[in-house]
């Protein structure tokens, strides 16, 4: 559970712009309906913004309720991940008013200026609204070119200390922390949703990361981080800067980030080790290469087992993750899956039951074929790693039943060899790492000793 850096950085945005900001983390501070109530009426805000992904649709139409029964003359917007994607489908809630889609730091101090003034809306870029019951879809608004314009997220207004990574992503005891370094993503994946930066890669200067850096460790105490790009090592150059800058900050920062398989080399990797990288995750997706070419993910099996190699010659911990239930899944596609994950032995991997995410071609494929109603959804079921839900939709050519069976099988077969084991218990050094490692355990256990009913169409 990291730092919200969307909202942190359309906060810190608006503040420089002279406005007064609050964030509230709901995913660590948990707001009880009355205690949201109570700070509404304390502080009275003009206007409330919320971050929406998929599954947390009904959590925030439910507090955007409460501001609109408690402080009615509040304009409320939405944005993030799924309002990009589906804005009309948010503003079928009366409660919001406005959509924001995209880049949020632009288009929100834009969309504030004009309701401050009360001017029509018409020309603020970036947005969805209604207008006389109709929703009116306004130009996009163009990216943000120059990504160190932008101040840094505001993380004073975070609880810091609250926030922590995964047993499987724990590098170091210390507090941990979280930062990008670039947005967009230039690959087409057809699973994938790309509904806020979309395909236009743009970097931030190796400097203005540091800078961050530095900062995070000074006044937070961070010790580890996550870089949250979706493909850091895509411009190795960049990469290798980044990294060599922060191995000269001497502090013993440890950190991981997100890479793709056909980018691996050893030259890249040894570089990444030396600034601190300790760990790669990579979106294996499938031991298949008849379902790694029907997702449009452009890589050969092989080069999977290739970049879990590399990352053991350099010492790097990989995590790969796995997806089961894509079209044209069979039973010998998910078994293939297991046993190439077996034989090619990442460090940590993960197996998800595939959900088409909206912004991404799979969900708009979903929708035409009439497998997901628009109009009916439970948004909270739309959840990938071990949910305890039957998937929302199942696109593939086995039942939802034998998607979760196979699913509890993977995680059994992987982690349960007792040469995985011995391995494990081989590299426990500290109490952290004992204490990560039986984190790690419970989670796996919780999961498998779920009994999921499923109701097939």
């Amino acid at each position: 559970m990291t730092a919200p850096l969307g909202v942190a950085y359309v906060a810190g945005y608006l503040r420089e712009k002279k406005y007064r900001v609050a964030i509230i983390d709901d995913n660590i501070e948990r707001a009880t309906k009355e205690g949201f109530k109570e700070y509404l009426k304390k502080c009275k805000p003009r206007f409330v913004g919320f971050s929406v992904l998929t599954p947390s649709v009904d959590n925030a139409v439910a507090f955007a309720e409460i501001v609109k029964d408690t402080v009615r003359d509040t304009k409320i917007f939405a944005g993030g991940a799924h309002a990009s994607a589906l804005p009309e489908d948010l503003l079928k809630h009366p409660c919001f008013d406005v959509v924001v889609k995209g880049e949020g730091e632009v288009t929100a101090l834009e969309l504030i200026e004009s309701l401050d003034a009360g001017e029509s809306l018409e020309n603020v870029r970036g947005i969805v609204y209604r207008k006389e019951a109709r929703c009116i879809e306004n130009a996009d608004r163009p990216f943000i070119a120059d990504l160190d314009a932008l101040p840094m997220p505001a993380y004073d207004l975070l609880p810091m200390e609250k926030y922590f990574v995964s047993s499987t992503r724990k590098l170091a005891a210390g507090r941990a922390g979280s930062i990008i370094t670039s947005r967009g993503c230039s690959y087409q994946c057809s699973f994938c949703s790309q509904s806020v930066f979309r395909r236009e890669v743009r970097y931030r200067s190796p400097g203005s990361v540091l800078k961050e850096i530095r900062y995070l460790s000074d006044i937070y105490g961070i010790s580890e981080f996550v870089i949250w790009d979706d493909t850091f090592t895509t411009n190795e150059r960049h990469a290798v800067e980044i990294s060599k800058g922060v191995k000269a900050i001497k502090r013993d920062l440890v950190w991981s980030c997100y890479s793709r398989v056909e980018q691996a080399s050893d030259r890249m990797y040894q570089a990444l080790y030396d600034g601190g990288c300790r760990e790669l995750s990579f979106g294996a997706e499938s031991g298949s290469q008849m379902i790694l070419d029907s997702i449009c993910k452009n890589v050969k099996v092989e080069d999977i087992e290739k970049a879990v190699q590399c990352c053991k010659r350099n010492g790097l911990k990989s995590f790969c993750c796995f997806v089961f239930g894509f079209p044209g899944e069979t039973a010998e596609t998910i078994q293939k899956t297991i046993q190439f994950a077996i034989t090619i032995d990442p460090d940590f991997v993960s197996f998800c039951i595939f959900t088409p995410l909206p912004g991404s071609k799979l969900f708009s494929d979903a929708v035409q074929r009439g497998l997901i109603n628009l109009d009916h959804v439970e948004w909270s079921r739309f959840m990938c790693l071990m949910s305890t839900c039957p998937p929302p939709v199942n696109m593939s050519g086995i039942s939802s039943a034998d998607l979760i069976l196979s699913q509890k099988k993977a995680f059994m077969k992987f982690y349960f060899r007792p040469k995985y084991i011995f391995l494990r218990l081989f590299q426990l050094k500290t109490k952290d790492s004992i204490y990560q490692l039986w984190r790690g355990c419970r989670t796996i256990l919780k999961y498998l000793n779920y009994r999921v009913t499923t109701q097939d169409e």
